[in-house]
């Protein structure tokens, strides 16, 4: 079993990672878990503006959250070698051949980020952004974040995760393109993500072709546990 690392590549809109290209044992590139969070995820620094911002939520909005994994490790191995025990507070699930723990983690405070900042977390934890592969995945997430930001659920809070608007799909005269729609509008960083059936939007959301990063919403309304595309 190998504890997965990943370089950091800051490209344009969002980010983007790349596994280290010098060792063979990281083929098989999993996940850290779900990015960064607008409030109790990563560093305190948000006053650099990249792409994607982090924000907080009123009590009033529809809330749109930011899912995070930020410091969250991702450990893997094949299914000769699965392992049967996460740490605390992650969970092993199992894609095709790559057995992974996910979790959820954030530091002692709570700051608004940006992505990029979020993303920086999973990498210096040795491990890379993702999002849910499937629903059980989704449920997972939604609870540990419901569980971590349990003090704020109230305002609302966005978890960052893997997921960046493709170039095709970024103006306003290819957004409503068939392959432009919804999940099929993205790209994402973690090749262990094949269905993608554990994004799942709220209401018509993604609906802008200049939002660029995927958010997981954690509020205390029906956007709960489910996605918004956010610039």
């Amino acid at each position: 079993m190998n504890l997965m690392t990943g370089t950091l590549v800051f490209n344009q809109n969002c980010t983007k990672y790349s596994p280290k290209s010098d060792n063979s044992s990281l083929e098989n590139w999993a996940t850290c878990v779900v990015d960064c969070a607008t409030i109790e995820a990563c560093e305190n620094d948000i006053n650099e503006e990249p792409a994607c911002n982090s924000r907080n939520l009123s009590s009033s909005s529809s809330s749109s959250a930011v899912p995070f994994t930020t410091s969250s490790r991702l450990l893997t191995s094949t299914t000769t070698t699965i392992k049967t025990k996460c740490p605390a507070n992650y969970r092993l699930f199992v894609r095709n051949t790559v057995s992974l723990c996910i979790g959820v983690e954030s530091p002692l405070n709570f700051v608004r980020i940006t992505k990029e900042k979020g993303i920086s977390l999973c990498t210096q934890a040795g491990g890379q952004v993702t999002g849910p592969e499937n629903v059980e995945e989704l449920n997972f997430l939604r609870n540990q974040s419901s569980i971590i930001f349990k003090n704020l659920i109230i305002v609302g809070v966005g978890v960052w995760t893997d997921g960046n608007r493709k170039p095709e799909c970024s103006t306003k005269e290819t957004v409503s393109k068939k392959t432009c729609q919804g999940i099929q509008a993205f790209s994402f960083t973690d090749n262990t993500l094949q269905s993608l059936n554990g994004f799942v939007f709220y209401g018509k959301q993604p609906d802008s072709y200049i939002q660029d990063c995927l958010q997981l919403m954690i509020t205390n309304a029906d956007t709960n546990g489910l996605f918004d595309d956010l610039q």
